[in-house]
């Protein structure tokens, strides 16, 4: 059975694996690990920002539901409104026009009513036969 001990090797030669490539090497690796940390600081502001941005939309969102909410509260509150003002104008004019017809019809009634009556009485009735009298 073998022991396996590293071998120690001398830095100051430069014939060695550790030499200028190898230092070009670490160079380079610090190099890719700095241009990493960059992009990873990059991605995290894009991160915040987005998130930022995510969190305008909701915002907004939210507050045009509620005017939406709130606009059409509004428009419900304006339609009943205008809708009791139609609906009480039409009553005032239902009610006018079934008065004015009622005394019409009372007139028309009373006529025919009267004619009738005077035809089978053969003398004037009402006002037609106080005219009549003031008249003898």
């Amino acid at each position: 059975m073998s022991t396996f001990f590293p071998q120690a090797h001398d830095h100051t030669n430069s014939s060695n694996s550790y030499g200028p490539s190898h230092e070009w090497r670490i160079d380079g690796a610090v190099e890719q690990a700095e241009q990493l940390r960059a992009a990873a600081a990059q991605h995290a502001d894009y991160e915040a920002v987005l998130a930022e941005a995510r969190h305008d939309a909701a915002r907004t969102r939210r507050r045009a539901h509620e005017e939406g909410v709130a606009l059409i509260v509004a428009a419900r509150a304006t339609g009943l409104h205008e809708r009791e003002e139609i609906l009480a104008a039409g009553a005032a004019l239902i009610e006018a026009e079934r008065t004015a017809t009622e005394a019409q019809l009372r007139a028309e009634a009373d006529i025919w009513a009267l004619e009738p009556a005077e035809r089978l009485l053969g003398e004037p009735i009402g006002a037609s036969a106080d005219g009549a009298r003031t008249a003898d």
